[in-house]
This record gives structure tokens, C-alpha cells and sequence, in this order.
């Protein structure tokens, strides 16, 4: 991954989500972004326009049931789901973590695009399981799109 989308990616993430501020969440720097790229290089996908500039990326947590279901029933928090998350041959859970699309590429189904990326390279089990925590209403349009069910996070 060259080294200024790298840098444009953890920007733009950090202003949204503002990670650097809150304990509860996967922190967006470098070193998470290397544990991502161990779990799967597809975990954190991006998409270039015609001139190489980023045009947004998704981020998906390849993680295990039994992580997951703690997660999804508020027993650790999505930092802790990460932190405890290890490398696998084939995953039984993904976490839809999320999703960056600059506001002139918006409504054109990139970010979509990019999840059925990551989603259809990451070696996965039969069942596998997909969640995600909706920070906005875009989470249900997701699921409808992509025909998957999705647990979402109590909030």
C-alpha cells in the first residue's frame, strides 16, 4: 500500500470517527492498520480514481463467533473485538466496520463495491456470520444491497 494513501486513508478515518478520542473503538493508525492487512489483505479495501487519487476504503474485521456474539452482546467493546481478533485460515464471522467514501464519489455504490470486495476475498466458513454497528442509516441499505443478514450492535 504506497505510503500517501496509507496516510490519506488514517486521516480521513481519524476526522470521522474521531478513534483518538474514544477507548471503545479500533484505533486508526498504522500499527491497527498492519494487524488488518495480517488478518487478511482485503480487511481494509480502497478504491483509486483514474488519476490514483482515493476516491474511499472499507475496513471489515475478520474476527470468530464467539468474539463476535461478545461484541454483539455488549460484553467487549469493538477495540477489545479487535484486539482480541487473530489471524485464521477461514473466519466465521466478519465485522462490516466501515465505511469512507469522499463526498463527491457518494450514491454511487463504491462503497458497496468495495465491501463485496473484501467480503468475497476473505476465506470464510459455510455460516459465516456478518455485523456490523450502524453509525449512520446507510447500515440497512447494506444489507439489503448486499442480501446478507446482518446483526447489527445494540446501541
Amino acid at each position: 500500500m504506497k505510503e500517501n494513501i496509507l496516510n490519506r486513508m488514517l486521516e480521513l478515518t481519524e476526522n470521522i470517527f474521531k478513534t483518538e478520542k474514544d477507548p471503545e473503538q479500533i484505533p486508526i493508525n498504522k500499527k491497527s492498520l498492519h494487524k488488518l492487512l495480517r488478518l487478511h489483505p482485503k480487511a481494509p479495501t480502497y478504491l483509486l480514481n483514474k488519476k490514483g487519487g482515493l476516491m474511499g476504503w472499507v475496513v471489515v474485521v475478520p474476527t470468530n463467533k464467539k468474539l463476535a456474539g461478545n461484541f454483539l452482546n455488549l460484553k467487549i467493546s469493538e477495540k477489545e473485538l479487535f484486539e482480541k481478533t487473530k489471524p485464521l485460515k477461514k473466519y466465521s464471522a466478519i465485522y462490516l466496520c466501515s465505511a469512507i467514501v469522499l463526498p463527491r464519489y457518494r450514491r454511487k455504490g463504491y462503497a458497496t463495491e468495495m465491501f463485496i470486495k473484501a467480503i468475497n476475498n476473505i476465506p470464510k466458513e459455510k455460516n459465516v456470520l456478518f455485523f456490523y454497528w450502524p453509525f449512520n442509516k446507510s447500515g440497512k441499505k447494506l444489507e439489503n444491497i448486499l442480501g446478507l443478514k446482518l446483526k447489527k450492535e445494540k446501541n
